[in-house]
């Protein structure tokens, strides 16, 4: 949308232009335009500097916007790294226990085992 505008405003421009150089005589000297001309031309210029102003706010808007996603961006990238840190500290603390759990398993089994012998 705001390409749109800045096309339309450039093409009234252009249009301003060109009436101004149509409006030159052979000899160079210029013929003054009509009053409706010159309010036409006043209107269009006061159009086009509307929506110039108006493009400008807008693009200064989605700039602070396009600023603020880029921190919301970088935020949720670091506490992604922080969260695959600690599901990886996580994940050897459960290889860690189980383990500790097998280990802890075949003591009983081996004091199981030697129960068994000396009741035998």
């Amino acid at each position: 949308k705001l390409q749109q505008e800045k096309e339309g405003v450039r093409s009234r421009i252009d249009l301003i232009r060109r009436q101004l150089n149509e409006s030159k005589r052979d000899d160079g000297t210029v013929v003054l335009p009509s009053r409706e001309e010159l309010e036409l031309m006043k209107s269009d210029v006061a159009f086009a500097t509307k929506n110039l102003d108006e493009s400008r706010r807008t693009t200064s808007l989605l700039e602070g916007q396009k600023e603020r996603r880029a921190a919301e961006l970088d935020k949720l990238e670091s506490l992604e790294a922080r969260i695959e840190e600690e599901l990886a500290d996580l994940h050897g603390r459960i290889d860690l226990l189980n383990k500790e759990a097998q280990s802890t398993t075949k003591e009983h089994e081996s004091r199981e085992s030697r129960r068994k012998c000396v009741n035998e």
